[in-house]
């Protein structure tokens, strides 16, 4: 769960420690979902500053099984042990105190997976972030169908809904910071051109596929296959209204 919201997210790991259950519990009741999150660089006279991040419908879901199947038993099971007194409300927990997990816990199971993994390049939180920005821009430039960086970048500084929808899914504070994602963007595109619809929809099927991935683990674990099945077709289900929704949203934008 920790690899999937660095992944949909694109968060600092300073942020994805500070989730909350309420954030999803919250996301669950919107018509286009959105996960509260804390802006670790953007805390004024030591307020935190929060942002929204759209996630897709079935990756909340994926949210909530966890919640209620992994994350519920381990918050009764210490409070049985005496460790704590109440919940903390942290999404992620560490298994033995409790309390939310640290950033750097975050680090350090990273570097431990992408040594079992046999990865030989270097790997860490923060890439998930940079590939989170990069896709985001290459989304935008096929919906907007920009033709360099300079298109986009004008853009950014033109129309403040755009800059301001930007800053606040990535959470920099500022345009200059994110220069080098529109270069990346525009290299891995190579010029190609693609319906924004099909770039979100691909996005989805992803996450879909590695949520695929989460269920087998669990029934190799020996989770009962009824309440897998059961669990498995509410993502489903889940899935199609996002792909209903991206369809829907995608033709009012062309119209």
């Amino acid at each position: 769960m920790m690899l999937k919201l660095l992944e949909i997210l694109g968060a600092r790991r300073v942020e994805i420690a500070l989730l909350t259950v309420g954030s999803v519990e919250g996301a669950a009741t919107m018509t286009r979902p959105m996960l509260e999150v804390t802006t670790v660089k953007g805390r004024a006279g030591g307020t935190d500053v929060m942002r929204m991040i759209p996630i897709a419908r079935h990756d909340v879901k994926l949210l909530l099984e966890f919640i209620k199947f992994n994350r519920k038993p381990l918050i009764s099971d210490l409070k049985k042990a005496g460790t704590i007194d109440k919940d903390c409300g942290i999404l992620l927990l560490s298994e033995t105190s409790g309390l939310g997990l640290r950033p750097n816990t975050i680090t350090q199971e990273i570097s431990a997976l992408s040594r079992v993994a046999e990865i030989p390049e270097r790997v860490c939180a923060h890439m998930f972030r940079h590939r989170y920005v990069t896709k985001l821009f290459i989304a935008l430039i096929q919906q907007h169908e920009f033709d360099n960086v300079e298109s986009l970048r004008s853009a950014l500084v033109s129309t403040e809904d755009f800059k301001r929808q930007v800053l606040e899914w990535t959470g920099h504070k500022s345009l200059q910071s994110l220069e080098p994602y529109l270069h990346l963007a525009f290299d891995e595109l190579s010029g190609a051109r693609k319906a924004v619809d099909l770039a979100l929809l691909r996005n989805a099927l992803d996450s879909f596929d590695a949520s695929a991935d989460f269920i087998e683990f669990e029934l190799e674990e020996g989770i009962d296959p009824k309440v897998q099945l059961e669990r498995t077709r509410e993502l489903v289900r889940a899935l199609r209204k996002d792909l209903d929704m991206t369809n829907y949203f995608a033709q009012n934008e062309s119209s």
